[in-house]
């Protein structure tokens, strides 16, 4: 009967043995699995990083064109009151731009 026992105990042993590995092995593929995510999200950073400064770019030549003939406002006049609107769009487009690229460059 011990023979039975200890044959029992080493089949248990292998048993167990096999099972680990497996699990290691499913492991380390979800390892890969995470790690080449990760690198697929740091090019996509990147990628998206660099179209946010191009975009940077055309935004601030915008605001600046429209700043350059932004003679202030005159009271009761609506072109006025357009032109102030619109320069202040753009001013809020550039900013937003900037602190996108500041969480971006954050996250990298």
């Amino acid at each position: 009967m011990f023979d039975n026992f200890n044959s029992f105990l080493n089949s248990q042993t292998t048993l167990q043995q096999t099972q680990l590995e497996t699990r290691l092995t499913g492991s380390s593929a979800k390892i890969r699995r995470v790690e080449f995510a990760h690198k697929q999200m740091t090019i996509n950073a990147a990628r998206k990083l660099k179209e946010l400064e191009e975009k940077l770019a055309k935004a601030e030549e915008k605001y600046r064109q429209h700043l350059s003939k932004f003679r202030g406002v005159p009271h009761e006049s609506a072109q006025g009151e357009l032109s102030y609107s619109d320069l202040k769009v753009w001013e809020n487009h550039v900013e937003t731009i900037k602190r996108e690229i500041e969480a971006l460059k954050r996250r990298i």
